[in-house]
């Protein structure tokens, strides 16, 4: 019934209280993965898997494309130990292997998926080391225990109103970590870390209206607040969106788009789309709460960027060196198309696309989109770097070009001190996706 009834989340403070038995579970209601499990809600109930796919074969998951929320579903329920159920995994993590499946992009349906290389990718016992050291380095950063999600779930999930400003406290959920893991292949005394993730997932849409923060007093990033949905993630035109923690996800399967929106980040941002994503006229701060963060943009096929501007926000008793500036942006697409996008000096940009070239188109005429499909597409002189137009003289002429540099992987930099960082490195890289 999570997945049929439709929620709207108000103005207060969300609380968690333990479920005792599985009639407890009510719409609306913030739910924790390992109670769920532990009431026999999920864990070993043997017609899981049959409900969860009648619920995707009917329309109830995701958008109109039947075909593909069938393939969500049956990628997660393999992932959960297929019509079994009783494999659920006490930890998640980036790269991390169950049920010969990998979490990421690729149990969504994205055709890539190269968060971790293969186990040997071509280099024998060599591989197997270097991928175990890499998966080592991933669980560190990025391991979560079941205990330590929580979730608010319906079929459309609307947050706010287009008539008023809405503050939602996550304070008593996103609390602070006090337990870290320093080896993450050996927990510390026998007890896992407590960083945390609450989220809030449409089996279809997710409707964001007006001005919304999303408060917590934890503003420490070991924890993530996630606004996803199985089909449109929609943000009402004009919008600002604030999350007053540290880490904000946006992610949704059917595409994104994003207009005249500005999103304010105590830590770092991430947005995604499992089609095209789309950035009109919008303004992005990370790190108002820490020293410089990052802001990772995703689409699978198109990304179309017409007004994107990053601001420095640090908070006024935050003195760390270039608080509330983006360090590093991250942009991936098969395509990307930029006009009037204008990164911040001292950034770190990383452009990738599937064939990592980059193109300036000029002369007069209306933005269409998209111009040379698997390009970094750059129209007329719009975009810039600290305030300097990026044109085809900012970039090498051919890939690993740039003078005194060796680099692991090819492609094209950006050269001369108005497109370089403080200590010397290419300000803007473009790379194609990994072989």
């Amino acid at each position: 019934m999570l997945f049929l009834d439709d929620v709207t989340i108000g103005s207060g403070s969300l609380a968690y209280s333990p479920l005792d038995q599985s009639s407890d579970i009510s719409s609306g209601r913030v739910l924790n993965a390992s109670n769920l499990v532990s009431t026999g809600s999920i864990g070993g109930n043997p017609y899981l898997y049959e409900v969860g796919m009648i619920l995707a074969e009917y329309g109830a998951l995701g958008g109109s494309d039947r075909e593909a929320a069938r393939n969500i579903a049956i990628n997660i329920f393999d992932f959960l130990g297929g019509s079994d159920g009783s494999l659920i995994p006490a930890s998640f993590s980036l790269g991390d292997e169950n049920n010969d499946k990998l979490i990421g992009a690729a149990l969504l349906g994205s055709e890539r998926n190269d968060l971790i290389d293969p186990p040997s990718d071509g280099k024998g016992d060599e591989g197997v080391l270097d991928s175990a050291a890499k998966k080592k380095q991933a669980d560190g950063l990025y391991k979560i225990y079941r205990d330590n999600v929580y979730g608010v779930v319906g079929a459309d999930v609307t947050v706010g109103s287009s008539s008023s400003d809405t503050e939602v406290d996550v304070s008593d959920i996103l609390t602070k970590a006090t337990r870290f893991e320093s080896d993450p292949t050996d927990d510390a005394d026998g007890m896992s870390n407590d960083k945390k993730i609450l989220a809030f997932a449409a089996a279809k849409d997710l409707h964001l209206k007006g001005n919304v923060t999303f408060a917590n007093d934890n503003d420490s990033e070991d924890h993530a607040l996630i606004l996803g949905a199985g089909d449109h993630v929609e943000i009402e035109s004009g919008a600002k969106i604030r999350y007053e923690g540290s880490n904000l996800g946006v992610g949704s399967y059917s595409s994104l788009t994003l207009n005249e929106v500005d999103i304010d980040v105590g830590g770092n941002l991430a947005i995604g789309s499992l089609n095209d994503l789309e950035i009109h006229d919008s303004t992005f701060s990370v790190g108002r709460y820490s020293d410089r963060d990052n802001v990772y943009l995703y689409a699978e096929n198109l990304m179309k960027v017409d007004g994107l501007n990053f601001e420095d926000r640090p908070d006024a008793d935050n003195n760390r060196f270039l608080a509330g500036r983006a360090r590093e942006i991250y942009m991936e697409a098969i395509t990307i198309d930029l006009q009037k996008a204008h990164f911040p000096a001292e950034s770190k940009v990383m452009l990738r696309s599937r064939d990592g070239n980059p193109n300036f188109y000029g002369g007069t005429g209306s933005y269409s989109s998209p111009f040379a499909p698997g390009a970094v597409n750059f129209y007329q002189d719009s975009n810039s770097y600290g305030g300097k137009a990026i044109t085809p003289a900012a970039f090498t002429t051919s890939p690993n070009a740039n003078p005194n540099r060796q680099r692991q992987f090819t492609g094209y930099d950006s050269i001369g001190s108005d497109f370089t960082t403080s200590t010397g490195a290419p300000g803007i890289r473009i790379r194609k996706f990994p072989e």
